[in-house]
């Protein structure tokens, strides 16, 4: 029996290989093989093929995607597989993010795609804004997935093109009653967030910047999908008002209860504190958002400023 015309040896690349990204490895006793069980593969995106060892390695990536993954190497052939499956349009060709799929030439218009992170073994559908990949993008009223809350009266309203969350904390907790807390998830599968966060009133306990510690029965024990704040791994805060107490400078901690001076949100001097932050999404979530959660005072928070990066 013939073998079927192979239309990746066009794109045939002697001497060089990707790596990093094998789906499989087998031996293929002819180089036509591997390109044959690559074209008839959805998900193999290209092969790196060993013309000594005889090795056949079917990869989830290309030479598009991962151009700093591509490499020279003497006694080896690469090829793309031009009958590849679109990145995201499968749960079994998923991409790493809305950007993965972007740098594929994938990204055919803003929709829901298959996504699967790096180093998680689920695939779900993200959605991807095909106008907002690369770049901040502000968030407005419409891009609301979904509320969770209790002991807060949430209001969405929209300034200067943007959404605006405004928190009312009604229950005052503090050992009598589970702590309020309130979640808004932002739809898409974005990577970063950014937001401005005004705290007015007194609590002593709080939770803030991706930590969920109080608040989050209240927000029927979802995840926030972001991680806490954390300096060391690139998150960023600016813009600081009195976010140390007495000092401008936040502390890091993301979460407290206590009423000492360095407590920002305990002290009512002067009656509002501000911040901007940017928190990484955590990569496996589905879904993400912005959580704040409360004990022991009534307080109130303004968030906005809200954008998203994909």
């Amino acid at each position: 029996m013939a073998l079927k015309q192979c239309k990746v040896k066009n794109t045939s690349k002697p001497g060089f290989f990707l790596v990093g990204y094998v789906l499989k490895s087998f031996t293929a006793e002819r180089l036509a093989f591997c390109y044959s069980t690559c074209n008839t593969d959805p998900s193999c995106q290209s092969l790196n093929y060993n013309l000594a060892s005889k090795t056949c390695q079917l990869n989830s990536e290309s030479r598009k995607s991962q151009p700093n993954s591509f490499h020279a190497r003497e006694g080896s052939v690469y090829s793309d597989n031009p009958d590849r499956g679109k990145k995201g349009s499968l749960p079994t060709v998923p991409g790493f993010s809305c950007r993965n799929i972007d740098e594929n030439g994938d990204l055919d218009f803003s929709g829901f795609y298959w996504i699967r992170p790096p180093g998680s073994l689920v695939s779900f559908q993200g959605y991807c804004d095909k106008s907002a990949v690369g770049q901040w993008t502000k968030v407005t009223p419409q891009w609301i997935k979904q509320t969770y809350k209790d002991g807060v009266t949430l209001t969405y309203t929209e300034e200067n093109d943007g959404l605006v969350i405004s928190g009312q904390v009604t229950r005052y907790a503090c050992g009598s009653g589970e702590p309020p807390g309130a979640l808004t998830l932002i739809k898409g599968y974005w990577t970063r967030i950014k937001y401005t966060q005004e705290f007015r009133g007194i609590v002593s306990c709080w939770s803030i910047f991706g930590d969920n510690r109080y608040g989050r029965t209240s927000v029927e024990n979802k995840p926030t999908g972001v991680h806490p704040f954390n300096s060391s791994q690139g998150d960023s805060i600016t813009n600081q008002h009195f976010m140390g107490g007495n000092s401008h400078i936040f502390d890091g901690k993301t979460t407290k209860c206590n009423n000492v001076n360095t407590n920002f949100w305990r002290n009512n001097n002067p009656s509002v504190r501000y911040t901007t932050v940017i928190l990484r999404r955590e990569l496996s979530a589905e879904n993400a958002g912005i959580f704040t959660g409360t004990s022991c005072g009534k307080p109130t928070y303004k968030i906005k400023n809200i954008y998203v990066y994909f």
